[in-house]
């Protein structure tokens, strides 16, 4: 599913005489990586649950 959205690419990569799969995000699935972030943080900033 992330793949199909752009998010993360797949890329098969040889090792001796196997083959590896290796999954790397775009700059998409970085940008909305940080956004759900941002997003984590301002709803559950740890200081304002651990206070109480």
């Amino acid at each position: 599913m992330l793949k199909d959205a752009g998010y993360i690419e797949e890329k098969r990569l040889a090792w001796g005489a196997r083959e590896v799969i290796v999954f790397e995000l775009t700059p998409l699935g970085k940008s909305r990586y940080e956004w759900f972030k941002t997003i984590n943080d301002e709803l559950f900033v740890l200081n304002e649950w651990t206070s109480e």
